[in-house]
């Protein structure tokens, strides 16, 4: 299939159910090749942008990296599941909190996960529990800006600072 058109730069393929003038989505070609989807009710909303040099953004229509994923209603912007058990969640916390990190999480169990990133206040912390939201009493280990590591703890006062009995080898 080719399409030109007589003069006018945007190049458009509409998908419509038939005796129907609402557009239920749209292929277009200006600038740059974009999706757009509908609900069947107006005017649908462009969700996908493949600009000259092979960026792509999804949820924008601006893309500055090769893929680039935008969502203003959530702070996790994508979710990996294979088709076992194994889910990966890239963004922050469900609760609009600012935390950044990456969520490791067993569909079987699915309750619980693993989370890895950034804190309210900029610390760096593993946490195991209920997934979500990384708190103080899932932290397994807080590396905070200065540099001090807690293990067991959010509280560390030196390097290195452990919570609980540590075992060492004897010897």
């Amino acid at each position: 299939i080719r399409l030109d058109s007589g003069g006018n730069t945007d190049r458009t393929i509409y998908f419509r159910n038939q005796g129907s003038s609402t557009t239920g989505g749209a292929i277009k070609s200006d600038q740059y090749l974009s999706l757009w989807a509908g609900n069947g009710s107006g005017s649908p909303a462009q969700y996908l942008t493949i600009k000259t040099g092979g960026n792509v953004g999804i949820g924008t229509v601006s893309p500055s990296y090769k893929l680039h994923v935008y969502d203003s209603g959530s702070e996790t912007v994508a979710k990996f599941r294979g088709s076992g058990d194994t889910t990966i969640i890239i963004g922050g916390s469900d609760t609009n909190s600012g935390e950044q990190y990456i969520t490791y999480q067993n569909q079987t169990t699915a309750s619980n996960a693993w989370m890895v990133g950034m804190d309210d206040g900029e610390d760096f912390r593993f946490a195991y529990g209920a997934a979500g939201e990384i708190t103080s009493t899932n932290t397994k280990v807080k590396i905070a800006q200065d540099g001090n590591v807690g293990i067991g703890t959010v509280s560390a006062t030196s390097k290195v600072t452990i919570q609980g009995v540590a075992d060492s080898p004897a010897g």
